[in-house]
């Protein structure tokens, strides 16, 4: 039986046939707007955030842990975490995504430029070392990408409650399409209406993470990045790694989970691998940080040598 969520949202699909066209519409009403306000920006000297904001916690030799946050938040999404790491001996530097500290973005980025960016900061804060990435939704993403174009950078990987493929069931879907598509709208729209889509859909899901007032439509880019990655298939699924060790960790109140049980199996049985629930919501970090911190810290220390 599905969801009270599930049926919700699924009752709201059909909806977006009309909703994506209006999206385009407005696409296409708005260009000359954006394209007069960019060159507006240039003439003043307005600068466009193109790069990844790194804050650097610790100075620990156990390791360095590159901490990717997702959608809404920014780096405060680990304030829980890190002191943690840094109490334990490792050296955190977290990352805050283009656009998600309040700067502005354009259109934002994709996914394949999002990773570059990455692997830049990797370069620079960690250069003769491998690293540990921490990540969480979209984050996720981002880590299992590097990783896969830059293995030798990555040691270990500790993933929040987004895997590399999922297999949702017919409701799932449609609960998916729902919000990625609500999301994809109020990001089309923008402004004052854009953010109150965005903070009713986040205050429906109990969010707490970081302030909704921060939370504004521009953040959104990351849907339509996505989207059309899928439809190109630009994002193939990324199966369990045999070559380092994982650390799943999932949250059970969602009405979908972002992972096939098969990626969990895959988990298990790779060298180091570990799994798992926490009775909590997506926000894992935020929801329940202590048994998150326990879990990850045991982790760490048996994985150490591998």
């Amino acid at each position: 039986m599905p969801s009270i969520g599930k049926v919700f949202f699924s009752i709201t699909v059909p909806l977006w046939g009309i909703l994506v066209p209006i999206s385009v519409g407005i696409w296409m009403v708005s260009l000359p707007y954006v394209l007069v306000k960019k060159v507006t920006s240039l003439i003043k000297g307005e600068k466009i955030a193109s790069e990844i904001k790194v804050e650097i916690h610790g100075d620990g030799t156990k390791g360095d842990i590159l901490l990717l946050h997702g959608w809404p938040d920014c780096g405060s999404l680990w304030d829980k975490q890190v002191p943690d790491l840094v109490e334990k001996g490792y050296r955190c530097i977290v990352a805050t995504l283009p656009g998600f500290d309040g700067k502005p973005v354009g259109w934002g980025y994709n996914f394949d430029q999002l990773t570059e960016m990455a692997n830049d900061v990797v370069e620079a804060n960690s250069p003769s070392k491998k690293v540990i990435i921490y990540a969480h939704d979209f984050g996720c993403t981002i880590g299992y990408m590097l990783q896969r174009k830059y293995p030798e950078k990555v040691q270990r990987m500790i993933a929040l409650d987004v895997g590399g493929y999922s297999k949702p069931d017919a409701a799932g879907i449609l609960f998916v399409m729902s919000y990625q598509f609500y999301n994809l709208f109020a990001w089309s729209i923008g402004g004052p209406a854009g953010r109150f889509l965005n903070t009713s859909f986040l205050t429906m899901g109990k969010y707490r993470a970081r302030p909704l007032s921060h939370c504004v439509s521009s953040l959104n880019y990351l849907y339509p990045k996505f989207l059309w990655a899928l439809a190109t298939k630009n994002m193939p699924p990324f199966k369990p790694f045999k070559d380092i060790p994982v650390f799943y960790g999932y949250a059970l109140k969602k009405d979908v989970s972002f992972h096939a049980e098969s990626f969990l199996e895959g988990i298990r049985a790779s060298k180091g691998g570990k799994v798992c629930s926490f009775n909590c919501g997506h926000w894992i970090s935020v929801s329940k940080p202590d048994e998150l911190n326990k879990e990850v810290g045991l982790w760490l220390e048996q994985t150490a040598d591998l």
